[in-house]
């Protein structure tokens, strides 16, 4: 039934982790979403650790075969998101979802990182 796969990360220690285990990883778990939700270690700011999206994505794209929805920490999915993340084929809001569309590779390229 998975179409794809619910990716984040958040900073090691920091409070982001206790807010990923607030409020991401149970609605995660109460709707039996596969994730992939990663520990980084901090770039030196906050600024650099959001920068490092683009980069997340692209190493995501190259792990996982589903389509990729990236969701900060501090979402919570309310119900199971058949046709309000699938269909839309979009970017909303804070939230990043990918379809797989052949050659969208390019727009992960180095040159394109800096979104």
């Amino acid at each position: 039934m998975n179409e794809f796969i619910v990716t984040s990360y958040f900073t090691v220690d920091t409070d982001y982790s206790l807010v990923c285990h607030k409020y991401l990883m149970p609605t995660v778990q109460k709707l039996g979403l596969k994730a992939d939700i990663a520990r980084i270690f901090s770039r030196g700011s906050w600024q650099k650790n959001t920068a490092y999206k683009p980069e997340f994505l692209g190493a995501m794209m190259e792990k996982h075969t589903e389509n990729i929805v990236f969701l900060d920490v501090d979402a919570e999915i309310m119900y199971y998101p058949v046709y309000s993340l699938i269909s839309q084929k979009s970017i909303v809001w804070r939230h990043i979802f990918w379809i797989r569309i052949p050659g969208m590779e390019v727009l992960m390229a180095p040159s394109g990182m800096n979104c």
